[in-house]
């Protein structure tokens, strides 16, 4: 428009959705338009529209181009490509790009979840209600992957992958009218515009052939859903409410298990879905598992293990066997301040601390987490990231035990953040304090050998152990740090 009389110069079509990478010189003389399939600027007359030429960028795609001040009698704009790189370039036939930021050491977006060898990533966009996802190799950030949900009102966060890492379960988290937080679970596949799946309720599981998924609906109720018609083939309520059902797949996505106060039940993943319980022959011992890191399936997906607060319980998940109990003897501080209570529960918490220093009378019984090492010949308990058994599952007895020396420190909120994590095949444990308090360590859980210590700081959120343990892999605030691990 003419800033003077209003009048209209010229009437442009605005893409559709919106690019970073299209906008006009600062003197507002030329309008450059992207070619996404070229990575091409097209550029043009602002007043005529006139073709003035095309400019090719740097790199196969362009996230970002923004117009810079004419310096030496030209125009210049700024260009990033896909994998960080920043390049200043004249906007000129024939310009010839030059460097100046090398973006190998830049992350492609925030991260969300690190799977060596890949990390993925959510991706900025100017489309409102539009979240990217994309699978990157750590070693030179290329993209393999890249999944968009759309019409989204909340954050959506990342539930599995397929084992071709070809479909995603997504879940939005929203919040209800009433001030709640609601679910709803969305499936993504590569190169498909519709999600394969949209329902409600908060994404717990993807199988790893991508056919079945897992869904908490409501507070309690967990659904088996198949993908490819969207048919609830099997519902499960807990006997008591405020119980949240914990679901898992095996490996081989022929079965899935699932928690749901007090009984625990492995469905097989064949026509009409046939289903067994487990019953553990002792029922006296708490039997109740509380989230998805006390519960997994064997590599082979014939032995299932479960863990509660002080016990664990090793199952054949073909016949429904109970086959060992695993008990945790050791007591621990309680973990976390309860804001509820007042001055005396807080002056209990108090004295039962200074009284744990010497003696476990009246600490709490710890909640366990575990795994399958070893291929499934051994099983991996972990009580509140200080003191982890492993078991053999043959004859049930323990053959190594790891002290890993993390410290019972509160921090200014009262809990203590102690933190730890297995490698995917159960090989090796990484213990840390997210507060940065005490040593973290490297443990081979097959010898209960501890091979390396860190000195870490505060703030650590992420942590995974590649499966050969050469690497560890920690996000401190939004950088991720590659530490070295095993020789």
């Amino acid at each position: 428009m003419n800033p003077t009389t209003g009048a209209t110069l010229r009437v442009m079509e605005w893409p559709n959705p919106p690019e970073n990478c299209s906008g006009s010189t600062q003197d507002c003389s030329r309008w450059f338009d992207y070619d996404k399939a070229s990575n091409n600027l097209n550029v043009q007359d602002m007043l005529s529209g006139a073709p003035l030429f095309s400019l090719q960028l740097p790199g196969r795609q362009s996230m970002r181009v923004v117009s810079q001040p004419r310096e030496a009698g030209k125009d210049w704009i700024l260009a990033w490509e896909q994998n960080n790189n920043a390049w200043l370039v004249p906007l000129e036939k024939d310009g010839v790009p030059r460097r100046v930021l090398d973006g190998s050491r830049y992350l492609p977006g925030p991260v969300q979840w690190i799977m060596p060898p890949y990390l993925f990533c959510e991706l900025s966009s100017t489309v409102q209600g539009l979240s990217t996802k994309a699978l990157y190799f750590i070693e030179g950030f290329e993209k393999i992957r890249e999944w968009s949900f759309k019409n989204t009102r909340g954050g959506v966060g990342c539930g599995g992958l397929s084992a071709d890492k070809k479909i995603l379960l997504g879940c939005e988290y929203l919040w209800g009218k009433g001030g709640g937080p609601s679910h709803k679970t969305m499936l993504a596949g590569v190169g498909n515009e519709t999600p394969l799946l949209v329902m409600e309720g908060e994404a717990l599981a993807l199988s790893s052939d991508g056919r079945h998924i897992l869904v908490r609906k409501g507070e309690n109720q967990v659904l088996l859903v198949r993908v490819d018609n969207g048919q609830v083939v099997k519902a499960f309520l807990p006997e008591k409410e405020h119980y949240p059902g914990v679901a898992v797949f095996s490996p081989d996505s022929r079965r899935a298990a699932v928690f749901h106060y007090p009984k625990l039940t492995v469905v097989d993943l064949e026509e009409g879905y046939p289903e067994k319980e487990m019953v553990p022959h002792d029922v006296d011992s708490n039997f109740y598992i509380y989230n998805e890191k006390a519960l997994c399936f064997s590599p082979d997906g014939t032995l299932l293990l479960g863990a509660g607060n002080g016990w664990a319980w090793l199952f054949n998940a073909v016949t429904g066997e109970h086959l060992h109990t695993f008990a945790e003897e050791r007591r621990f501080a309680e973990p976390y301040h309860f804001g509820q209570g007042g001055f005396m529960k807080n002056l209990r918490r108090m004295a039962s601390d200074y009284v744990g220093k010497v003696t476990d009378r009246y600490k709490r019984t710890p909640q366990l987490t575990c795994a399958f090492t070893m291929d499934g010949l051994r099983v991996v308990t972990v009580a509140q990231s200080m003191l982890a058994r492993v078991w053999d599952v043959r004859t049930g007895g323990e053959v190594a035990t790891i002290k890993t020396g993390l410290p019972e420190t509160r921090n200014k909120g009262g809990t203590i953040e102690n933190r730890h994590v297995l490698s995917d095949n159960g090989a090796y444990l990484f213990a840390y304090n997210s507060n940065g308090y005490g040593v973290a360590s490297l443990w081979d859980t097959a010898s209960g050998r501890k091979i390396k210590e860190y000195r870490l700081p505060e703030g650590v959120y992420i942590a995974v152990v590649a499966k050969d343990g050469r690497s560890v892999y920690v996000m401190v605030d939004r950088d991720v740090h590659i530490l070295p691990g095993r020789n």
